[in-house]
């Protein structure tokens, strides 16, 4: 076997390049996850953006509650049907909400649990407070939400007002 022969100075300049380069490579590896990261980060943005303009537009009602019947998401459509705010609903419980109609969320709960599956096109009646309102005609979709050991943590609600259609085919 050969060997050239190298000085000490020699040899640690090359172990020194050498490290250079590992660490340049390993800047642009970070570099290359850092821009993938950030681009998957704002395909997330954009999507989450375009979720809260349709939560937020769509003309049906659409909530989120946690497995107590507290308002985890809650859209202004769903939130005007109990006459107030969707702000006012985030982490009060339907009870304290909706106490008149709070049965419906306890009634679909017990269903998913036992069932675990959605409850769908169920329809329901609100019946005038006074002489000033009128009797509302809806229908409503409960969907379980699962953790990955298919534990119950959660109902979204969706609710679809349907007085004018009730109102036209009496015509």
């Amino acid at each position: 076997a050969y060997c050239l022969p190298i000085d000490k100075d020699e040899l640690n300049g090359m172990i020194e390049s050498m490290w250079r380069i590992a660490q340049v490579e390993s800047a642009l590896v970070i570099n290359v996850y850092s821009e993938r990261t950030s681009d998957y980060i704002s395909q997330l943005k954009t999507q989450r953006d375009e979720l809260d303009w349709i939560y937020q537009k769509a003309p049906i009602g659409l909530a989120v509650f946690d497995s107590e019947g507290n308002y985890l998401h809650i859209n202004e459509y769903m939130a005007s049907i109990n006459k107030l705010t969707a702000e006012q609903h985030i982490r009060r419980n339907i009870h304290d909400i909706a106490p008149n109609t709070a049965w419906r969320y306890d009634q679909a709960k017990d269903i998913i649990q036992y069932t675990e599956r959605p409850i769908i096109d169920n329809e329901f009646i609100i019946h005038p407070n006074d002489e000033r309102d009128t009797t509302r005609y809806f229908n409503e979709s409960w969907h379980p939400l699962f953790n990955d050991k298919m534990e119950l943590i959660g109902i979204s609600s969706l609710v679809e007002e349907t007085t004018d259609k009730k109102s036209a085919a009496a015509l």
